[in-house]
């Protein structure tokens, strides 16, 4: 597990990389539209301002879809570095109530066993909400009060910020869930669908 200077403080982060989101190649669709989020209602893709997430599925954060996708998408809208990777301004990703559910899982489980760490695939997680991809990808945090927070720590974290920034990934959603403890933990799944016939 990497390690950086950011883990020394209050909470860590661990990579949760079991498919990663890498740019497919062939076909002759033109980027431009192959990097736009699916059109909402379709495949679980919806308006953030339409959501009203549980308290026990957003640490009781308000306004948790609207904040989390707003954060995601500013970083996005600037280029930056990852660890030495260049990464230019990627397309603003929509929000996906499948990967809301993925995500809740992951998240719910390790508030469960009050540990961070991947429980099962997020593959695996993705395939049983119903969601065809493409590519899939996740960032797992722990112990983080807000977004502005996590976000801070995941873009100082060279795997997290590569997922956040990918151009691979049209869509995502999160979750943030409370231990027993009191303790977050945290789950954004990034994903692009496999395109409509």
């Amino acid at each position: 597990m990497p390690k950086s200077r950011l883990f020394s403080t209050k909470a860590f982060i661990l990579v949760g990389v079991l498919s990663s989101l890498a740019a497919c190649g062939g076909g002759d669709s033109d980027e431009s539209t192959s990097t736009k989020p699916p059109v909402i209602g379709q495949n679980g893709a919806v308006k953030v301002a339409s959501l009203d997430l549980a308290d026990e599925q957003t640490c009781g954060i308000s306004n948790f879809a609207g904040a989390m996708l707003s954060a995601v998408n500013g970083a996005r809208a600037q280029a930056r570095s990852c660890g030495g990777a260049a990464y230019g301004a990627a397309p603003a990703l929509g929000w996906n109530e499948l990967l809301g559910q993925a995500s809740i899982e992951q998240a719910t489980s390790m508030a469960t066993a009050n540990q961070l760490a991947d429980t099962g695939s997020i593959t695996d997680r993705a395939t049983r909400t119903g969601y065809e991809f493409q590519a899939v990808g996740e960032n797992i945090a722990q112990g983080y009060t807000s977004v502005p927070k996590l976000m801070e720590a995941l873009l100082a974290s060279d795997e997290h910020c590569r997922k956040i920034m990918s151009p691979a990934a049209t869509e995502m959603a999160a979750a943030c869930v409370k231990a027993s403890t009191g303790k977050t933990y945290w789950a954004q799944t990034f994903a692009k669908h496999t395109p409509f016939e």
